[in-house]
């Protein structure tokens, strides 16, 4: 930056001389080796009004000028030609020919328009295909534009884009979700359809740009709660059901799901024997491989467990570090959306990769076995009258699990029990309470034998099961 030029008192002198001259401020500029603009500021702070007149400034417009100003115009001049001829300025001219309510005459030359840049066939920023050149209005003029067909969606209907926001970068309008038809829109998304509700409105809403929420159901036939979402949360964490869900971590669903369909062998929630005070997420017990899902929760230092989850993380680490049996994988899932996950599983050299065709039966996995049979469930209890235990254990289920669903859907839950019959003894208990009691077994043990679902076939000799 160059440094600034103080004023003497004798260029104050010489500038006042000047002005009084009736020097013109570039003439002083000039003259002095100084900025116009440094002139002008000084001339204001000291309050020294200018003494040049410019030519024809102030023009006096007798009826010899009119006149020549209306023959010049008839003749076609142009208001600069005619101020010229004058010697006053253009501004002059045209006050004037307003004043006198005179139109001007000349004839504007057309610019000769330029030719389009790119060429029908050309291929623009690797998404759209120049179909044919054309040109759009734009306020008082056209510009060049281009009637272009999608790359990514061949079979979208064709539209306009002006040439400046080509060569600007801009892709395809069907890829930025400026533009929607079927074939890219909410309802081309097949895994989320079973949560539409209007058909016809998702065929013309984008599935990750649009903001405005929508009404969407939940999946499970069983189930008739709905809830308002944007199309971008539905698509990227799906459908949290409150009445039906199972309340798995987006992750959890996930690896489980990619557990069954590759059949990896993994078995949920268990506990090392050698290490009985953690959980681990997946473990599969013939070749070690453990796998933790790490939420949001394991990685934000601002989340109110990271303390706790942190704790644990550091002595699952250490445990496995210490323990070479064990192959830790730890799935990064801070971010509950499909897109992530695949990407942590494509990255991980010990696990198998997801391929389209896996994507989307993995999805359909998901969607099967992340809600509960909630219809049935209420039908079994209300309607039938089955205790809590009971249903759980026909349908595969833990006691509380079966016992959120009813509460969850507004189902006040009462203390039912239901008889069973000793098959080897012929007896017939009110309970397995009692049954365990005055047989003198393990609780525990009756429960396991009674459960249909269950492998265990007697305890200690004794067959049981529930009365219909």
């Amino acid at each position: 930056m160059s440094k600034r030029k103080m004023w003497t008192e004798a260029e104050v002198e010489t500038l006042r001389k000047l002005v009084n001259e009736g020097k013109s401020a570039e003439e002083i500029s000039e003259e002095m080796k100084r900025t116009k603009v440094s002139i002008q500021n000084k001339m204001r702070e000291l309050k020294i009004k200018s003494k040049w007149e410019r030519t024809g400034k102030n023009t006096v417009w007798t009826v010899e000028n009119v006149e020549k100003l209306k023959r010049l115009n008839d003749e076609g001049e142009t208001p600069q030609k005619i101020a010229d001829e004058l010697s006053c300025t253009k501004s002059s001219i045209h006050s004037k020919m307003s004043e006198l309510k005179i139109k001007s005459k000349c004839k504007k030359v057309a610019k000769k328009r330029t030719t389009h840049f790119y060429k029908v066939g050309e291929v623009v920023n690797d998404s759209v295909k120049i179909v044919e050149l054309t040109r759009v209005e734009q306020k008082t003029t056209t510009i060049k534009a281009y009637i272009v067909e999608s790359i990514e969606y061949p079979d979208a209907p064709y539209n306009t884009m002006d040439e400046y926001g080509l060569k600007r970068g801009d892709g395809c309008a069907y890829k930025r979700g400026l533009k929607v038809y079927p074939g890219n829109s909410l309802y081309s998304i097949e895994h989320i359809r079973p949560n539409i509700i209007d058909i016809e409105q998702s065929k013309t809403v984008t599935p990750y740009y649009a903001k405005n929420k929508i009404k969407f159901k939940c999946s499970n036939i069983e189930c008739d709660n709905t809830k308002m979402m944007t199309p971008g949360q539905l698509v990227s964490s799906g459908f949290a059901c409150s009445l039906c869900s199972k309340n798995l971590s987006y992750g959890q669903l996930a690896y489980g799901q990619y557990n069954e369909y590759f059949k990896l062998g993994f078995e949920s929630e268990k506990i090392l024997p050698e290490l009985p005070n953690r959980r681990v997420d997946f473990i599969n017990w013939t070749n070690g491989m453990w796998v933790e899902i790490q939420g949001i929760q394991h990685t934000d230092k601002n989340s109110n467990r990271y303390e706790s989850a942190h704790a644990q993380d550091l002595e699952k680490r250490a445990f496995a570090k210490n323990n070479s049996e064990y192959n830790l994988i730890e799935i990064d899932m801070r971010i509950s959306s499909w897109e992530y996950f695949k990407e942590q599983i494509n990255n991980c050299e010990y696990l198998p990769s997801i391929n389209d065709e896996d994507e989307k039966a993995i999805l359909k996995l998901m969607e099967k076995n992340s809600k509960y049979p909630v219809a049935t469930i209420k039908y079994m209890y209300e309607v039938k009258g089955y205790s809590v235990q009971y249903i759980a254990d026909e349908l595969g289920y833990k006691h509380h699990q079966v016992q959120r669903v009813l509460e969850r859907n507004n189902i006040k839950t009462i203390n039912r029990t239901k008889k069973i019959r000793c098959v080897t003894t012929g007896e017939v208990f009110d309970s397995v309470k009692i049954a365990s009691e005055e047989l003198g077994l393990n609780r525990n043990s009756v429960k396991s034998v009674v459960n249909p679902n269950s492998s265990y076939q007697s305890t200690k000799g004794y067959k049981f099961e529930y009365l219909k």
